[in-house]
């Protein structure tokens, strides 16, 4: 097995030494890359967050669909029970078949939207984080090269 680790020697004591030595006389700089990292950990946490927010509503709304659904079944089985008529029966089967049928298309709908909802709000706040990134990166490579 081999200890040749490609994640260690970005991080080794040696390459960290010569890279605050590089930026000794700029701390400010070093500093601003530091706070970069630290927003773009904050925007994980708002992308987390919002994640989770809209997994809950599209759980519930999942829900209330499974719901209705089987509350439909249901309603459907006692009026064929209830009616010893098997035309009527068959008429109100199909009449709550369909009433069942748009519900349920309507309530997927709702659920597509909640998602294409989540996918950008999700989108938006990795966009802002990432032009506001870019933004402040620019900023601290101008400074860098001013002070060169």
């Amino acid at each position: 097995m081999s200890n040749n680790n490609n994640f260690i020697p970005p991080f080794s004591n040696e390459t960290l030494f010569s890279l605050m030595e590089k930026y000794n006389g700029m701390p400010d700089a070093f500093r601003n890359l530091v706070d970069i990292q630290v927003e773009n950990m904050r925007s994980i946490g708002k992308v987390q967050q919002s994640s989770l927010e809209n997994i809950q509503k599209l759980a519930s709304r999942q829900q209330g669909v499974f719901s209705q659904i089987m509350k439909n079944t249901t309603t459907m089985a006692n009026d064929v029970i209830e009616n010893l008529d098997p035309k009527a029966a068959l008429k109100v089967s199909a009449d709550n078949l369909q009433k069942s049928y748009e519900a349920t298309s309507s309530s997927v709908n709702e659920i597509s939207d909640l998602l294409q909802k989540s996918s950008t709000e999700t989108n938006n706040i990795l966009r802002d984080s990432a032009k506001q990134s870019l933004n402040e990166l620019q900023n601290v490579q101008q400074k860098v090269n001013d002070a060169s």
